[in-house]
């Protein structure tokens, strides 16, 4: 639904939407509150009984909420279907909502507009009464916006993005200044500021906000821009100029370097300045060798120390100098992340301190589940709620034949039996973001019963936090039996609960009977392999001393045991001949250095991944 509203609103940026609640609003767990409800300015009322003389939405007889209820559960102002009686027919239970005192109630429960599909031509004439005795009234208590006045000087308009001269709180309104013919434009002023064109003020006050123009000069000049080392320079506007235009020049040095000072008609240190054109003009820019000392800066570290090699002087270090930091973790633990500036946990970390550079390390107990997903490996489905259509799909726990796992997510319900588009999604909420942290999500997707082969069924990928949306994909679950896997990251913007969502597609003839998804799994750590993470489930997987126990099903043929190191270097922990049944064994790791290595067993097609520590 938010990609369909994103399209619409890329064709029309000033569309509203209203999402039609239908009889559903006061499920246990209503339906409206699994979208974002930030794309949506109102509510409809539809569906059921809508009775305009009573505070009530009736649906049935044992499903009553209030208008003030829907306002309150969702935030939105409603737009009232007011033509409808009991099942929806068109039987006159309307004729309450051509009463003044009917709809000044409804105003004061969130009401801001309403139609009527049986109007009649007498109905219609009431209207004009009724808008006129309302007028002026207050809505819902709703704060209208803010004011935003608009003052162009002689020779030009000012135009905004959104359209408007009043927006809510915390708006973002685009400013374009236009010129007329014969005029340029100079500056901006009010609430604005600058020659920038088109700007941006954000709408927390009432705000005015001037243009002025100049009439375009019969006299034009030529600034040119000299050739420049270890930096470039650039100019706004360029080339040919107006007389009396004010240009603005920016200098950016390459790494390592800084503005040393503005030669020719510019003068000065400051990075960017202004150039009034009164004549032909040649600027250059000199840039020079910044020795200016750089820092480093190690974030406290809970459960672990951190050296660095040179240790950093008094007055920081000197650009470009090497340095190596190692972190050696408390007892029992293991750095899982170096977080800053620095991603990844190789150990010892070489750095080149061309910048500040702060890290902020991240110890933590080895073998603590680090995933944020519960039941991701789908073991249970306690923690997931189901939202599908068409009726009869539901969340079950499946057999997975393709690996050692024993249960994953499943979708069932023959789609292939329906004409058209349905949709399925499956999410779970409460999962805790921290703001600036980088999250990798991996999953693994298959269908399962395709009755067809006409292409990839559409699956999206949504994380929501609060009304906003962290991070989005449309993506396709290919329509053969193999499991498909799938990895992202996205930054959180802020801290707070957020829910993960799987949007699953059956679009028009591509049909399908059950999608698999399996191995979810939501981390601040990145994936160390592809394939099950929950190597412990997976295998049965135990640690004894320095012998990796474990036990899977096997296929008749080989069994083949790697450890692949941080580095990439892989060794042959195990080659054996295996048959077809549930196989135990037991391979030594003594002659392994401390680390997190990541287990790969291969068995004919089938290949489980895992991750494991040596601490020694």
């Amino acid at each position: 639904m938010g990609e369909i509203i994103d399209s619409m609103k890329a064709v029309y940026p000033q569309a509203k939407f209203s999402m039609d609640i239908a009889p559903w609003i006061n499920d246990p767990t209503p339906w409206y509150a699994k979208f974002d409800m930030s794309d949506f300015t109102f509510m409809n009322t539809s569906g059921g009984r809508t009775e305009a003389g009573s505070e009530r939405i009736r649906f049935d007889d044992n499903n009553l909420v209030t208008w003030k209820q829907i306002n309150q559960l969702t935030k939105k102002t409603i737009i009232a279907d007011a033509g409808y009686g009991k099942d929806g027919v068109c039987d006159g239970s309307g004729s309450s909502w051509s009463q003044l005192s009917n709809i000044e109630n409804r105003i004061k429960d969130g009401v801001v507009a309403y139609s009527h599909s049986c109007g009649t031509e007498s109905w219609l004439s009431s209207l004009a009464t009724l808008s006129a005795s309302i007028q002026g009234k207050p809505v819902c208590n709703e704060q209208s916006g803010f004011a935003l006045t608009l003052s162009p000087g002689t020779g030009g308009t000012i135009t905004t993005t959104p359209a408007g001269t009043s927006f809510p709180a915390g708006t973002s309104v685009q400013l374009t200044a236009t010129p007329a013919t014969g005029y340029r434009f100079v500056s901006w002023g009010g609430a604005a500021s600058g020659t920038t064109n088109p700007t941006t003020v954000t709408m927390d006050a009432a705000k005015t906000v001037s243009a002025t123009f100049a009439v375009k000069s019969a006299v034009k000049y030529t600034l040119t821009l000299s050739a420049t080392t270890n930096g470039t320079i650039s100019a706004t506007p360029s080339g040919s100029i107006d007389s009396g235009a004010t240009v603005t020049l920016v200098a950016t040095p390459a790494v390592g370097y800084k503005l040393s000072a503005w030669t020719g008609a510019a003068s000065g240190t400051s990075r960017q300045t202004t150039l009034v054109m009164n004549g032909e003009k040649t600027v250059g820019a000199t840039f020079v060798v910044d020795n200016t000392p750089v820092t480093l800066t190690v974030g406290t570290a809970t459960n672990g120390t951190v050296a660095a090699l040179p240790v950093m002087p008094s007055s920081g270090y000197t650009r470009g100098t090497a340095v190596t930091l190692t972190a050696t973790p408390a007892s029992g633990y293991q750095l899982v992340s170096w977080g800053g500036a620095v991603s990844g946990n190789t150990n010892p970390l070489a750095l080149k301190m061309d910048s500040n550079i702060a890290v902020s390390p991240v110890f933590r107990k080895i073998g603590e589940v680090s995933n944020l997903i519960k039941g991701g490996d789908g073991s249970s489905t306690t923690n997931w709620t189901v939202y599908s259509n068409p009726a009869g799909a539901q969340l079950t726990v499946a057999a997975d034949p393709k690996s050692a796992s024993n249960s994953v997510l499943s979708t069932k319900g023959n789609y292939g039996e329906r004409s058209g588009d349905t949709a399925f999604m499956v999410s779970q909420s409460g999962i805790q973001l921290v703001a600036g942290t980088t999250y990798y999500l991996s999953f693994r997707a298959m269908v399962s019963s395709p009755d067809d082969s006409r292409g990839p069924h559409p699956m999206g990928v949504r994380v929501v936090s609060g009304a906003s949306s962290v991070f989005k994909v449309s993506d396709s679950v290919l329509q053969d039996t193999s499991w498909h896997e799938y990895t992202y990251s996205f930054r959180a913007s802020a801290s707070g609960s957020a829910t993960l969502a799987f949007l699953l597609g059956n679009a028009g003839d591509r049909n399908w009977q059950s999608v698999l998804i399996d191995d979810i799994v939501l981390s601040d750590l990145p994936p160390v392999s592809v394939g099950p993470r929950n190597i412990v489930r997976k295998v049965g997987l135990r640690m004894v001393g320095n012998t990796l126990d474990f036990s899977l099903a096997t296929q008749a043929g080989r069994m083949r045991v790697d450890a692949i190191a941080p580095s990439g270097e892989v060794r042959n922990l195990a080659d054996l001949p295996v048959g077809s049944g549930v196989f135990r064994t037991s391979v030594s790791v003594a002659d392994l250095r401390s680390g997190i290595y990541t287990l790969r067993i291969r068995n004919g097609q089938q290949i489980h991944t895992g991750t494991f520590s040596v601490v020694k």
